[in-house]
């Protein structure tokens, strides 16, 4: 009863172990699918951020417009860090859709 139940765990061990090393694989394909649609998100995406914060600091803007250009500063940061630290998800979701915003995630 012993042999079998140690055999038992060592099979579903090794199991889990292949599951974990399928699930990096499918990962790294992932990444590989998705790596020029992130740049050119990341590229736009860093665009409109530096465009907003030079906006901004020129300092034209006050009340409701200066708000305004922060909530945008501010929303193109998130897309900035989802587009750098995406969740593993089945596919990638671009945060720009022929600039509209989308929300990803």
């Amino acid at each position: 009863a012993a042999v079998k139940r140690d055999a038992e765990r060592r099979q579903k061990a090794l199991e889990q172990e292949l599951e974990t090393a399928l699930g990096g694989e499918k990962e790294r394909q992932m990444a590989q699918k998705y790596h020029m649609v992130k740049f050119f998100e990341r590229q736009k995406v860093l665009r409109k951020l530096l465009r907003a914060k030079r906006t901004l600091l020129a300092g034209e803007s006050k009340g409701k417009a200066r708000k305004s250009l922060e909530q945008e500063l501010e929303e193109h940061r998130v897309d900035l860090n989802y587009i750098l630290v995406r969740p593993p998800l089945p596919t990638f979701v671009a945060s720009q859709s022929a600039d509209v915003l989308v929300v990803a995630g």
